[in-house]
């Protein structure tokens, strides 16, 4: 398949960047891997086969990931979404997520708790992960949730935590999908998440400022990782930069595979790794 940024003309869904190597065989998925990212406007997948080494990853953006007629269109037209797999497992960033004390592990109040705090979710299959300090309770979207478990056999679904993953070697951490913020802090023994409404890049300084006052920290002391498209980049780099001590860019210049040209596939590489 082609890699760059191009259109599905069939299901009318963006792809920004899919690649598939002479090593991927469409016969022998069942003893690969399949790492899904879903984000508030984003879907992406990355294959790695049995020695953990990416062979075939697809991003698309602009996505209604509750839209289950779209999302059946991008899974049975997807060259890499389209198979069976040893394992599938699924990272959300989305803004429908909380963390409970874990003393709270045994609480019936789930859904009644996520509501509460994040509003009616109708449109979510409730979820929930259980770590040494917390209990993250999260939404994975209906249709979403439909779809995977009616496609795959052996499935995980977990919300993405920085600590867990070692994506994060800065202080703080900025993802940002589509009209959405996710702040991942390295400083805590599991990452804390918050989400904010993107604008401009006015908002991601406000959102790493308004951290920094939260934590009482000097902004000049910190590092700031940035998850973001190319042009998002070129915007936000320039507005924080003066403010703290760095910003780094996630590059695909310092990936051995230059087929993870997406942000979002060499960040699925790096939580394949952990997980392994």
């Amino acid at each position: 398949m082609v890699t760059g940024k191009e259109s599905n003309s069939q299901s009318n869904i963006n792809l920004v960047s899919g690649f598939m190597n002479q090593d991927f065989d469409s016969g022998a998925t069942a003893r690969y891997t399949l790492f899904i990212f879903v984000g508030p406007q984003e879907i992406a997948g990355l294959v790695c086969d049995s020695f953990n080494n990416p062979i075939a990853g697809e991003h698309y953006h602009d996505i209604d990931v509750n839209d289950e007629n779209g999302l059946k269109k991008l899974f049975s037209h997807s060259d890499v979404f389209n198979h069976l797999f040893k394992h599938v497992h699924v990272y959300t960033a989305l803004p429908n997520e909380i963390s409970t004390p874990i003393d709270w592990i045994e609480s019936n109040e789930d859904e009644n708790m996520l509501r509460h705090a994040i509003g009616k979710q109708h449109d979510y299959t409730i979820q929930t992960y259980i770590d040494s300090r917390h209990k993250w309770i999260f939404g994975l979207p209906k249709a979403l949730h439909k779809l995977v478990k009616s496609t795959y056999k052996h499935i995980s679904v977990t919300p993405l935590l920085a600590d867990k993953t070692s994506f994060l070697t800065s202080n703080l951490g900025l993802l940002i999908s589509g009209n959405t913020i996710m702040l991942f802090d390295n400083n805590e023994n599991n990452a804390w998440k918050s989400t904010l409404t993107f604008d401009n890049e006015q908002s991601t300084l406000f959102a790493a400022l308004s951290y920094a006052e939260i934590y009482n920290l000097a902004p000049e002391n910190l590092t700031i990782s940035l998850f973001c498209n190319e042009l998002t980049k070129q915007q936000i780099a320039p507005v924080l930069t003066p403010y703290f001590k760095e910003v780094k860019l996630l590059s695909t210049n310092s990936v051995n595979n230059q087929e993870l040209e997406s942000y979002i596939l060499h960040l699925l590489q790096k939580l394949a790794y952990a997980h392994h």
